[in-house]
């Protein structure tokens, strides 16, 4: 018995002594990573001051923050609350937003009526009616799965015939009603409206509101270069050149100045002369919705759709023909994230007002905006938004809210898959051709990008084993050099950055 009970205890003891080497041992590792982890801050914040105050001019104001997601663990920052221009690193905010409050698969849906009634022959007395609801995308020649005008009237002819109606007495009747705002945003300023970027938000939107326009070279230094062609063609003469062509331009920089309010677009700057070279520059599309109106006529007319544009009878009879459906939203979110489209994120932020509010009004759409992030980030009214785009350089928000903002999308299940949608840094974006992240690293950088005069952000992840694993946001404003030469110091504060085995 007693040699028993000794045996008992001398198994204990073995146990006990297990426990305490293997307890032991896991505080060594705890105070190793530990060790690591303040080795790592402490090289982090040396980054950040050099490239504050080695790198960076004076004038420069800076807002940078850097949370574990794991934890919510600042491991970084660099006045952090500093409330700052953040240009189209906002688009995240109306982005994510539209995902949460519709689906990764929701579609933009427009609809086309049969407005009048069909006779016993083929003629139907009345019109074809669309009725826009704000697709951005409509007719977009940069998403494959977007219809093109010409898979559009293929689609509307068929389904006519198929109705036995090759003739309409009336014509195709546009209904503009669901947006009633002026398009273009209050706060953006007047020299970026006539340009491609500066394109507002309609009820039809078509080709992303865009038109191009090819610019000869002068004749002669000190000429002018002349409009060659614009596409589409339909306000072609709506736009004066007044470009001048020089040897050595100083200034390669060609603009268009006007609104959608404007009868006539000015396109002004400088480019070459003497050569036989063609420059095409993008402008913001007049009147978007009269040239899909007039594509869509003449696309149907060529397919064998008479229109004898005459006053039908029984006009209050509407009869749905064919309702097209946009590619699925998280489609239209990397379009916007990637090549930064103003234009998707005005679309998201009237379609939220519509969503909450019953109204696409824009000013209540962002009211009620405001509100939603005050109660997500928890605070009153440190940031400005003024828009759901970033264009208007009257949006202020700081690093640490940016981040803040970024750590609620991450806990958000319908969001989950949201870091997927941001610029895979290491192929595409401003920070590509900078960056030197290595395979062995196995980590992406997921980063939306922001620039204008004197701007360059950049918000998103840092993304581990499929996951993100920290939320980062660096804004950068008022600073003296090119906007080239800051995307290259950005991009060497960030490869500098990865090699601390964060």
């Amino acid at each position: 018995m007693v040699c028993f009970i000794l045996h008992l205890k001398k198994n204990a003891m073995q146990v006990l002594f297990k426990v305490f080497c293997l307890g032991f041992l896991c505080s060594l590792i705890s105070i190793g990573i530990h060790a690591q982890s303040l080795h790592s801050r402490k090289k982090i914040k040396k980054l950040i001051k050099h490239f504050v105050a080695d790198t960076l001019p004076d004038e420069t104001s800076i807002s940078f923050y850097l949370v574990d997601l794991s934890n919510g663990q600042k491991i970084a920052s660099y006045d952090e609350n500093r409330a700052l221009v953040p240009a189209s690193i906002q688009k995240i905010i109306a982005s994510s937003f539209i995902l949460k409050e519709t689906s990764f698969d929701f579609k933009y849906r427009t609809p086309f009526f049969l407005q009048g009634i069909k006779d016993s022959g083929s003629i139907f007395q009345g019109n074809l009616v669309v009725i826009g609801k704000g697709d951005p995308s409509l007719g977009s020649e940069y998403l494959s799965d977007a219809y093109t005008m010409s898979q559009l009237a293929d689609t509307i002819a068929n389904r006519l015939l198929l109705q036995g109606i090759n003739t309409f007495t009336g014509t195709i009747k546009l209904d503009e009603q669901f947006i009633s705002d002026i398009p273009e945003n209050k706060e953006w300023l007047w020299y970026d409206l006539g340009n491609y970027y500066g394109a507002g938000c309609y009820s039809i939107n078509y080709l992303e509101n865009e038109a191009k326009i090819s610019l000869d070279a002068s004749l002669i230094n000190g000429g002018i270069c002349e409009i060659r062609n614009i596409q589409p063609a339909l306000f072609k003469h709506h736009y004066h050149s007044s470009v001048i062509g020089v040897q050595q331009p100083a200034l390669n920089e060609v603009y268009v100045l006007g609104t959608s309010q404007a009868n006539i677009h000015a396109i002004k700057g400088q480019w070459k002369c003497c050569t036989k070279d063609t420059l095409v520059i993008r402008s913001a599309l007049m009147q978007p919705a009269k040239t899909f109106g007039e594509a869509l006529l003449s696309s149907l007319r060529i397919r064998g759709i008479r229109f004898l544009e005459s006053q039908g009878e029984h006009l209050d009879e509407k009869k749905l023909l064919y309702e097209y459906a946009s590619p699925s939203l998280n489609r239209l979110v990397q379009r916007a994230m990637l090549k930064s489209v103003n234009l998707y994120a005005e679309s998201f932020l009237h379609t939220l007002g519509f969503i909450w509010n019953g109204s696409t009004n824009r000013q209540k759409a962002l009211d009620t905006l405001n509100e939603k992030i005050k109660g997500i980030l928890n605070c009153e009214a440190d940031f400005i938004l003024e828009d759901g785009s970033g264009l208007s350089p009257k949006n202020m928000i700081s690093a640490f809210r940016m981040v803040q903002y970024l750590q609620w999308i991450n806990k958000q299940k319908e969001l989950e898959k949201y870091w997927m949608l941001l610029p895979d840094n290491k192929k595409e974006g401003s920070l590509s051709k900078y960056l030197k992240i290595l395979p062995k690293q196995k980590v992406e950088l997921r980063l939306k990008s922001g620039s204008m005069e004197r701007v360059r952000s950049y918000a998103g992840y840092l993304v581990k084993d499929n996951k993100p694993k920290y939320a980062i946001s660096l804004i950068v404003n008022h600073y003296s050099c090119s906007g080239e030469t800051m995307n290259r110091m950005i991009g060497n504060f960030v490869n500098d950055l990865m090699k601390t085995k964060l």
